[in-house]
């Protein structure tokens, strides 16, 4: 029906076209005489690809033959720029949608009356015009005229480099050989030629230590392919931050810009030196500027920016994979040389392209490296061989005693195809072996395909001999072959005959023609005199008919490439040529070889035989092995259970099938799977869906942080053929963000409710989950509630209390189809009911901020709206009888709690300013207000004193917060709030707050706060530290609308300096603390036992804080307690001075290393005790002992600044020992030991203090805090 109905559309198009005769152009008649792979869509009015991995095929007749041709065409896309392939004849012509009416004017050598237009759009499209229109050869060349002279117009407008170097090549080569290289130049020129195409770009901020990977082009070929997985695995096992170059495009751009921070396109016309070199150097500057210092540049190509990495220092490795005949062909040497000069290294596949490249290129050793870039593809080795062959066989209709020839690349002399060719003329005709196939895979010269099925027909092997083209899953061909031939002339280590022998099939390779000739000696095997195909053919037939020897060479070629060829080893030792650090990767790495994580995999299943086989293929083969697989058939009545008995058998994974007598529903055989996993973490695997089969390897070590709850992977929908439909979800979640979704994160569950979980479900595919199974308990009652949306809820429950990890590499696919749960219930009122239900749990567990609260009731309204309700006319919810009034119950319950909190009722754009982005105390409450105000508020967050950072301190401010580039100038903190519309500044340390003042003095309209902290203290006692003290601080005061003290004694400045302050400024709010979902440390791994007693001291490193004081008391108490440890945790020269007097006691350890933000609450959880011995002259409300407090930890701390009142109260709740400093205000050692010892030896004063550290806690709650903070606001 469809296929008549797309006829139709398209015959009625072309019956519009007007007729048109004259001298110049005449119209003519035309008939469709074929559509393939083409569908028309009446809902959204546009035409689609039935599938679309495959291209759409119009075929056309023409009643009359002509050699000039006009085409009109108007076909667009929300893409567009995508491409039309139109085919006449022999000739193809590439054009592009256009959003206009268009006309392109072409010339046939060999007149034709066929036409063939082919598309391959990502999404629908609508075809507005095609007409084809005779013209006469004077207007054709009228026409091609015109558009020459636009053409070099535009060229001129947009690249002037061109221009100057067409000047300089007519001084250099004359007039008329300029102008004969111009025009063919000119020809094949199109707007983007040497115009960098910005592909993909998803921030402005810095990355530090990103790496650059550069391609010649985004072909499907062995080099470009070997880049893509360079990036791939940069991303994906390394986390880095990758920006890519491209020099050429190709069908891969694609590929590319999913796993780049960048993409970028260079369009070069040349390969052998920069057309556009200025724009060029341009990009490479901002790259360095972005953060990018190392670069991976793949093939001799790249040497056309060597030179340019090297002026801006982008340290430079490079991959030369091509042997002197090559670079030599293609004119390369200057590029050869670029890379010798420039490059830091250069990298070959192996020994024998190192060796002819340096014959021919004088190269220093130092600078080289052989290493093979190892492989990549996914082995299908988990079936036998024989049952991937059979299969084959079948889908090809070849009979079952057939044997397969393989062979792979792109199709032309260098390939050796022809000789490929020859060994199945000398199996079918000379030895008369009719069941022998020769299969090609990949794209191939055109002109030497069509020789190649020529000569196949006049041999008589067409039967025999089969060109595939290109295909993305090429693995079954390899799993399936019996004999892979590399019969290439030159070839330097091509990836496939890797591929072949990680499949158990052999390989042959003619001597001198590249490096597998070294890799097949290594198992044995002799390489064929070169291109001696009888030869070839012997040797085939020996292998083959010697089973024991056969066995022998695939065994031995499996066991060398699984030992030697693997391409994250290969990647990591790139790496680590450019002097990485790889430690944190190696130890996610050992943790992995432990297998630490047990997984229980649940599999629901209803009627999915069909989907069966390739779910649990993918579960079994993952590279991090599940713990057990459950199956659960909710009274499937096809073959489902047999089938999944069948393969899990075969495997040595424990599994178990249970089946239900009568079917349940989705959620409710959730809970049956939760309940009978045996594992820690559970994975839902739907029986439709599957998955990239390094899944688990990828989302378990987000648990890792004991506090994730919940990770997931990036999903991509396919259809009931498992074919990529083109829809990313990053499409779906981009009203939320473009860029979140775009990297890897783990976030607090707060956070994820309001980045977006809490609008609509961001997690759309189940199977892209894996829970840590203690979270989900207590959930059964209310997930058996739902039918529809239980897993939305399911995610958000476990969020109560924890954290959730995101890796965003597409490594699920969710396969949409019209068997699946919400095809069949998107329309029913019970999903709207549910979406109700889960939005009302969401706002009576999490906080829903102002600015969050419209989008967070609106979605539900935009659902319904978008689908409407079956039985109900009405797309407004409200209408609705059914759901009207519990939908206004949600809406009234959401703006009440919203009420009852001042920071969820309105929306204000703030400024904090730090006196530096140093780790301290009062830099850490910047910190802290800056990251709990940005979930609600506009925040931002400036640096007084720019020159102070610690990139430690940035990397604990959230991405919420947008930090603003700072020179520490009044003048640039003024233009910041009149630029954002600021309407509070909350300042924070002398310095800021001097700052801040000369910012706002003349601006009454914004509210400003200044937040007290020790360091007034300081500046009354030595106030030569700043001249201008004196002079600012009374107006500066005098301007503030609100005083925020801490601390009593952080008033002395107005009893001592300044007077006449309105009593109402003045504030006490004692700091809040929000509690860190933090692991504890492993405190074992510096050699301490479980059950010894912990010390600990966390503060900044300096000699007032009672350091050394710590260490001494703890060196006596030892004497009689040797299972005290002491764990200091902080960095600067006087610990790391500490360190090394103290390196040789054994229970003294220093912590003074930190990999992840907030991380020494790691070892504030492993401490028993905590103390802070201070004696700093300005210390008034320290976060230790808060820290200390929120953790449950008893405290020992010095009388100093307001720490009475941080842990005792008037009722005498303790939460720990309070000393006095001596006479000359230090801590005395012994009372130290003393109060110590008391810790140590008194057991119930330790549990009473440790009880009392909740309820002194309190006085520090962040919501208390922030409450307050934001009435001053």
């Amino acid at each position: 029906m469809q296929s008549g109905l797309v006829n139709q559309k398209i015959s009625d198009l072309l019956l519009k076209n007007k007729i048109k005769s004259n001298i110049l152009r005449k119209s003519t008649s035309y008939k469709v005489t074929s559509i393939t792979n083409l569908k028309y869509d009446f809902t959204n009015e546009a035409f689609y690809a039935v599938d679309s991995n495959n291209p759409i095929e119009i075929s056309l007749d023409l009643a009359t033959e002509s050699t000039f041709v006009k085409f009109c065409y108007h076909i667009t896309s929300s893409a567009n720029n995508e491409d039309i392939n139109l085919k006449s004849g022999n000739e193809s012509f590439l054009l592009k949608f256009e959003h206009s009416n268009s006309a392109f004017f072409y010339k046939l050598r060999n007149k034709s009356k066929s036409i063939l237009i082919i598309l391959k759009p990502k999404d629908g499209f609508q075809i507005h015009q095609l007409e084809f229109i005779h013209i006469s050869k004077l207007e054709y060349q009228i026409q091609k005229a015109k558009q020459y002279y636009k053409k070099i117009k535009r060229i001129s407008k947009n690249q002037p480099l061109l221009v100057r170097k067409f000047f300089k090549e007519i001084r250099q080569y004359g007039i008329k050989n300029t102008l004969l290289k111009t025009r063919e130049k000119i020809r094949h020129f199109d707007d983007r030629t040497n115009n960098i195409t910005i592909l993909r770009s998803v921030q402005d901020s810095i990355d530090k230590d990103a790496i650059l990977v550069i391609s010649h082009d985004a072909q499907p070929v062995g080099a470009p392919m070997l880049a893509l997985n360079i990036v791939k695995t940069l991303t994906q096992d390394f986390n880095k931050k990758v920006y890519v170059i491209l020099m050429k495009s190709g069908v891969l751009e694609s590929e590319f810009s999913r796993f780049a921070m960048a993409c970028y396109c260079l369009n070069q016309s040349s390969m052998t030196y920069l057309e556009n070199e200025d724009n060029v150097m341009d990009l490479l500057h901002e790259l360095r500027n972005r953060g990018v210092n190392k670069a991976i540049s793949n093939t001799v190509v790249s040497g056309a920016l060597a030179e340019g990495l090297k002026k801006t220092n982008i340290k430079n490795i490079t991959l030369i994979h091509e042997l002197p005949t090559t670079i030599k062909a293609y004119d390369f040497i200057k590029n050869a040389e670029n890379i010798i000069e420039y490059a830091n290294k250069i990298v070959f596949p192996n020994t024998f392209v190192r060796e002819k490249f340096i014959e021919q290129f004088e190269c220093p050793d130092i600078k080289l490296v052989t290493q093979s870039q190892g492989i990549y593809s996914k082995s299908l080795t988990s079936f036998s061989k024989s049952e991937l062959k059979g299969n084959l066989l079948n889908e090809m209709g070849l009979s079952e005693d057939s044997n397969i020839i393989l062979g792979c690349g792109y199709a032309d002399m260098r390939k050796g195809v022809d000789k490929f060719l020859e060994v199945a003329d000398i199996f079918c005709n000379q030895k008369n072996l009719k069941n022998y196939h020769f299969i090609w895979i990949g794209h191939g010269d055109p002109i030497m395909i069509q020789w190649l099925v020529h000569d196949a027909q006049k041999l008589g092997i067409s039967d025999n001999f089969h060109l595939i083209g290109y295909n993305e899953s090429p693995q079954i061909y390899f799993a399936a072959a019996d004999f892979f031939l590399l019969t290439s002339r030159e070839d330097p280590f091509p990836t496939v005959v890797l591929d072949a022998m990680s499949h158990y099939t052999p390989v042959l390779a003619f001597q001198d023609t590249g490096g597998v000739p070294e890799l097949l000696n290594n198992i044995g095997v002799s390489s064929i005199p070169y291109l001696n195909v009888n030869h070839m053919a012997d040797e085939i037939l020996r292998y083959l008919n010697n089973p024991s020897l056969y066995k022998k060479v695939i065994n031995e070629g499996k066991k060398l490439i699984d030992a030697s060829y693997n391409h994250v080893k290969y990647v990591e030792s790139l790496l680590a040529l450019h002097g990485d650090d790889l430690t944190l990767y190696k130890e996610e790495k050992e943790v992995l070889r432990k297998r630490p994580f047990k997984v229980s995999v649940i599999v629901p299943n209803y009627n999915y035989e069909k989907y069966l086989k390739e779910r649990i293929v993918s579960i079994i083969n993952q590279t991090y092995e599940p713990f057990e697989i459950i199956l659960l058939d909710d009274n499937s009545t096809d073959n489902s259970v047999k089938l999944a008995d069948e393969i899990l058998s075969k495997t040595h994974i424990p599994y178990k099938i249970i089946s239900n007598q009568q079917n349940n529903g989705c959620f409710k055989q959730w809970i049956k799977g939760i309940n009978a996993a045996q594992g820690d973490y559970v994975w839902i695997a739907e029986a439709d869906d599957f998955c990239e089969y390094n899944f688990l390897e990828k989302t378990i070590t987000y648990f890792r942080d004991e506090s994730v709850n919940l990770a997931y992977a990036q999903s991509e929908i396919v259809n009931e053929y498992s074919h990529k439909v083109g829809f990313s979800y990053n499409e779906y979640t981009k009203d939320l963000s473009e860029h979140k979704w775009l990297e890897s994160y783990i976030n607090k569950g707060q956070d994820e409710i309001v980045d977006g979980l809490g609008i609509k479900n961001t997690i759309p595919n189940a199977s892209a989950v894996v829970f840590r199974k203690s979270a989900l308990s207590g959930i059964e009652d209310q997930l058996n509630q739902y039918q529809i949306c239980g897993d939305w809820f399911a995610y958000v429950y476990v969020l109560k209390e924890g954290k959730i990890g995101f890796n965003p590499n597409v490594l699920n696919f969710h396969r949409r189809h019209t068997q699946s749960i919400i095809s069949s219930k998107e329309q029913s009122p019970d999903l709207y009911s549910e979406l109700i239900d889960i939005k009302m749990f969401i706002s009576n567990t999490f906080q829903i901020p102002f600015h969050m609260r419209e989008k967070f009731l609106k979605q539900i309204e935009l659902e319904y709206e978008r689908l409407g309700c079956k039985g109900f006319e009405s797309k407004n919810i409200l209408y609705n009888p059914l759901l009207a009034k519990k939908f206004a119950n949600l809406v009234q319950s959401v703006v009440t709690k919203s009420s009852e909190i001042n920071y969820l009722e309105s929306n204000k754009n703030i400024i904090f300013v730090a006196p530096d982005f140093e780790v301290g105390g009062g830099q850490m409450l910047v910190v802290r207000l800056a990251n709990f105000f940005s979930n609600y508020q506009n925040v931002y967050i400036y640096n007084a004193r720019p020159w102070q950072t610690d990139r430690q301190l940035i990397s604990m401010i959230s991405n919420k917060v947008k930090i603003l580039i700072s020179t520490g100038s009044p003048v640039e903190l003024a233009g910041y709030i009149a630029q954002y519309d600021i309407d509070v500044v909350n300042s924070h340390i002398w310095w800021s707050d001097k700052i801040t003042y000369k910012a706002v003095c003349d601006n009454p309209k914004v509210r400003w706060v200044i937040s007290m902290h020790g360091c007034y203290e300081a500046m009354l006692d030595q106030t030569d530290i700043d001249v201008e003290f004196n002079n600012l601080v009374n107006p500066m005061f005098e301007r503030s609308n609100h005083i925020v003290y801490a601390a009593s004694k952080n008033k002395r400045i107005f009893e001592e300096k300044v007077r006449n302050i309105e009593p109402e400024k003045f504030h006490q709010i004692y700091y809040g603390y929000e509690k860190q979902l933090i692991s504890t440390k492993r405190t074992p791994d510096i050699g301490i036992k479980n059950g010894d007693f912990i010390f600990g001291l966390v503060s900044r490193a300096i000699k007032e804080k009672g350091w050394e004081e710590s260490i001494q008391a703890c060196m006596t108490l030892y004497e009689r307690h040797p299972n005290i440890h002491l764990i200091l945790v902080g960095k600067s020269t006087y610990s790391l001075a500490l360190k090394e007097k103290y390196k040789a006691v054994p229970y003294i350890h220093f912590v003074t290393e930190f990999t992840e933000p907030s991380e020494w609450i790691g070892w504030v959880k492993a401490f028993d005790v905590g103390i802070l011995p201070s004696y700093y002259v300005s210390e008034s409300l320290p976060n230790t002992i808060i820290e200390y407090l929120a953790y449950n930890k008893p405290v020992i701390a010095t009388n100093i600044g307001d720490i009475k009142n941080m842990i005792t109260n008037s009722e005498n709740d303790n939460a720990g020992i309070l000393i006095e400093l001596n006479s000359d205000r230090v801590v005395d050692t012994n009372v130290l030991h003393d109060a110590m010892e008391t810790m140590i030896s008194n057991k119930v004063e330790f549990k009473q203090y440790k009880k009392n550290t909740q309820l002194l806690f309190k006085q520090f709650d962040m919501e208390v805090f922030a409450k307050k903070y934001f009435e001053l606001f």
